[in-house]
């Protein structure tokens, strides 16, 4: 039986049941998502994101904090609002596939229970906290029953066609000890280049190389030996690199860069 998206009619004197909720929180998820997709199609990926690169020695893979935007619009932030995952132990790789790790969570079901217990996995969990009223002069607590994101993080290897994923790191080599060497060259799927290191650093070359070639230029300009159309050509070449190199400068230091950004600079 599939669920609606419709939203739910408030009448005057009608029995409210934890369904007339649970049915208004899907409207509101439906509306949301459906505009988070319409302003961009690239809006998901990691905002932030720190491995644990001690268990790595011990053959495990665990995340020390992450925070993101997943496909389907569901925003996350482990383990400040969300769960922490367990750490993966990876024995072997059977294939390359199976060298692809993931940040995973159950996607949201019409049908399904969504809690988990010890007996199934759901894309939640019970967690229980004291919530201040804050709209009373008493201003008292009362402790609340809510649901907080649990998710785990996946091998390739896996059946994942019941969760909705983000790609996260990729194992380059598993050593005779047993500890994991992680893929330098594989870049997680991202909102802000500052998650991988990869691409923090080529930015920083593009910049360096910009302005080393610039300075070059303008030095060979000033020489007294320099004249004619040889001039003229490698002063419309230092005019351009001068305005990448404040365009590339000025991207390096923010502390939020898309990764399409950065490429349509590359590419333009």
């Amino acid at each position: 039986m599939a669920t609606t998206r419709n939203k739910v009619m408030w009448q005057e004197g009608m029995l409210m049941r934890p369904h007339h909720f649970q049915q208004q929180q899907r409207y509101n998820d439906y509306l949301d998502n459906q505009r988070f997709r319409a302003m961009n199609d690239l809006s998901w990926g990691f905002t932030e994101l720190t491995l644990n690169n001690e268990l790595l020695a011990q053959g495990k893979i665990m995340i020390d904090s992450a925070s993101g935007t997943l496909p389907d619009g569901t925003v996350f932030s482990i383990p400040d609002q969300d769960a922490l995952p367990d750490p993966l132990h990876p024995q072997n790789f059977p294939d390359e596939r199976s060298r692809n790790i993931y940040l995973a969570l159950p996607v949201a079901s019409d049908v399904r229970n969504e809690i988990s217990d010890g007996r199934r996995t759901g894309r939640y969990r019970l967690n229980y906290a004291d919530v201040r009223d804050l709209h009373s002069e008493e201003g008292d607590a009362r402790t609340l029953t809510l649901g907080q994101l649990t998710p785990r993080i996946m091998s390739g290897a896996e059946d994942m066609s019941a969760y909705i994923t983000l790609p996260l790191c990729r194992i380059s080599d598993r050593h005779a000890d047993g500890s994991l060497t992680l893929d330098d060259d594989f870049i997680p799927s991202c909102q802000n280049i500052q998650v991988s290191k990869k691409l923090r650093v080529y930015l920083k070359e593009v910049q360096g190389a910009i302005g080393g070639r610039a300075s070059d230029l303008a030095n060979r300009i000033g020489s007294p030996a320099q004249s004619g159309i040889a001039d003229v050509a490698e002063f419309m070449m230092l005019q351009l690199l001068n305005r990448n190199q404040t365009r590339f400068t000025h991207r390096a230091r923010r502390s939020q860069l898309h990764p399409e950004d950065f490429y349509l600079d590359l590419a333009g």
